[in-house]
């Protein structure tokens, strides 16, 4: 009897401490801008060679390029709080993002590269102040890269970190300022500039972005 009292202790002071601050939802917009690492190697016909009357192809060097876009997304999750005691505030934040960054006009594709980001997050908040929190975090989910007038899209599992800083506005509002890296591995190389005599192989790597934003507590 004396352990039933004990873990009903327990649970009541979890309770208490996370009913101490009000727990809630969150639904936010934001935007930003995107920049990326991009692996090359060119590929052309190497002139007067042949095999069974098809053309061959070489490789020739190409330098590696950071593109820079436009980033926008929206997220939805909930935040709890761990512990309320003043002036220290822990809270843990659960949320799904969508994320898209365009990265247009990059002169060795025709058009340019959309990546459409499918993440699950976990941030932990550190509230400073009643109103301002520092933050760090994880996010892990799907990249899905559409490639203008190229031969095929791609995608692939990314994973990066979430890093920002959170002030609230009002009860209901917070702006946020957020960086964010996340690395995906595309298995297959297939980003073509379908040109007749060149082509380009392009390989994306990590991407970076500054996001500024806006979030809904209800």
């Amino acid at each position: 009897m004396c352990g039933v009292k004990k873990i009903f202790l327990v649970f009541c002071v979890l309770v208490g401490a996370l009913a101490a601050r009000e727990n809630t939802f969150i639904f936010g917009i934001n935007g930003g801008i995107g920049a990326n690492e991009i692996q090359r190697s060119g590929l052309e016909i190497a002139q007067g060679h042949q095999f069974a009357g098809a053309p061959i192809w070489r490789v020739t060097s190409a330098p590696n390029n950071a593109a820079g876009g436009l980033a926008y997304g929206v997220n939805i999750g909930y935040e709890f709080f761990l512990r309320d005691a003043e002036p220290y505030q822990h809270a843990l934040r659960l949320y799904f993002d969508y994320s898209r960054v365009q990265f247009s006009d990059l002169g060795y594709l025709v058009g340019g590269i959309n990546y459409n980001l499918f993440t699950l997050n976990a941030d932990y908040h550190y509230y400073a102040t009643p109103r301002f929190s520092l933050f760090g975090g994880l996010g892990l989910g799907e990249n899905f890269a559409q490639v203008e007038g190229a031969y095929d899209d791609q995608k692939a599992l990314t994973m990066g970190i979430n890093l920002g800083l959170g002030y609230e506005v009002a009860k209901f509002l917070e702006l946020e300022l957020k960086f964010r890296y996340f690395s995906s591995a595309f298995t297959r190389e297939t980003f073509f500039n379908p040109n007749t005599t060149t082509r380009t192989r392009v390989v994306p790597s990590g991407i970076a972005r500054i996001m500024l934003g806006v979030n809904f507590k209800f």
